[in-house]
């Protein structure tokens, strides 16, 4: 009988309201866990900082999840864009997510990136971020609205879903120069770049939530399901 993948979901880490008090928590959207599972993958949760070897030992594949808080600037050399930008971040979360990216880009294993994972592969092999998609450009992705996205001839997601096909939209950054060895395989109508993948290694990311879209959730994203997506990553980690 063959063993289903491990597959390590990264959280987010804040606080909860415990009596008269607040708890530090991670949390973690269900759908994320439900796809991976749907897919064929046995999926965790990383518990503890400082242990990225170990988990990376433990787990076949590495996904990096969305979230409220934002990557800190620093990590790709910029200051913040407004006040309110330096209240997002959570240099808790960073640490432990850059890490274990590191960990596991080391050793050779599959990784897949979504929305804040997405801008976290790119920061970590060198890439920037638009730090307000709205301040900057003048554009907005955070409401959760449907928007098309075309897909590179070629591509894991062209291969997939087609060329051209519909997503949702919670993001409210996006990847400005690139990554080393990454290639653009996505982009939104309005030029927001909304795929990457990696020219040599098992790295792949999306800024859009697949998640919501496979199973019960694709009905109210008017996309495709996107449950092929998450097979394919869990075919990488075997």
């Amino acid at each position: 009988m063959k063993k289903n993948p491990v597959i390590l979901i990264t959280s987010e880490q804040n606080y909860a309201s415990a009596g008269m008090r607040y708890a530090p928590v991670y949390s973690l959207n269900k759908a994320y866990a439900h796809a991976v599972s749907a897919a064929g993958g046995f999926p965790i949760t990383p518990l503890g900082p400082c242990m990225e070897t170990e988990y990376c030992e433990m787990a076949d594949g590495l996904l990096l999840t969305g979230g409220n808080s934002q990557i800190h600037p620093g990590r790709y050399m910029t200051p913040f864009v407004s006040d309110e930008a330096g209240v997002r971040v959570n240099v808790f979360r960073d640490t432990m997510e850059f890490d274990l990216f590191e960990a596991f880009l080391k050793a050779g294993k599959p990784i897949m990136g979504i929305c804040r994972g997405n801008l976290l592969i790119n920061v970590a092999l060198g890439g920037t971020l638009i730090q307000d998609l709205y301040l900057i450009k003048g554009l907005r992705h955070s409401d959760g609205s449907s928007h098309t996205v075309t897909a590179e001839p070629g591509s894991i997601l062209e291969n997939l879903v087609g060329n051209e096909f519909n997503v949702n939209t919670y993001h409210n950054q996006a990847i400005d120069m690139l990554g080393d060895g990454l290639k653009v395989t996505a982009y939104s109508s309005d030029g927001v770049i909304e795929a990457l993948e990696h020219e040599t290694k098992p790295i792949f990311s999306v800024q859009f939530h697949p998640e919501m879209m496979q199973g019960e959730g694709t009905a109210h994203s008017n996309g495709p399901d996107m449950l092929d997506l998450f097979a394919y990553f869990i075919k990488l980690c075997r």
